[in-house]
């Protein structure tokens, strides 16, 4: 099944306590909505202009569920969904 790298940014003016249960609201949707998603990981960040954000991995059959699941979370906007090709580690690159 592809993998799928996700960028989302946090609405602005979601409250903190809300941004904060949006990962624990994701993992209900993932485990009782949209069972066919994987969530593999993700990484938060706040980028140059203070926005919170997050790069998430998932498996997916597509990018429309993904969409369906991003809308039924909210309290975000996907900045960008790309499909995975492969990966890379340093491991790959042994000295």
């Amino acid at each position: 099944m592809p993998r799928y790298l996700i960028e989302r940014v946090v609405d602005a003016d979601l409250p903190d306590d809300e941004a904060d249960g949006l990962a624990l609201r994701s993992a209900t949707l993932l485990a009782t909505e949209f069972t066919e998603l994987r969530w593999e990981h993700s990484h938060a960040f706040i980028d140059a202009d203070g926005r919170r954000g997050s790069i998430c991995i998932y498996t997916a059959p597509g990018i429309d569920p993904l969409h369906a699941h991003a809308s039924a979370l909210g309290g975000h906007e996907i900045v960008r969904i790309v499909e995975i090709s492969g990966d890379v580690s340093p491991a790959d690159f042994p000295f």
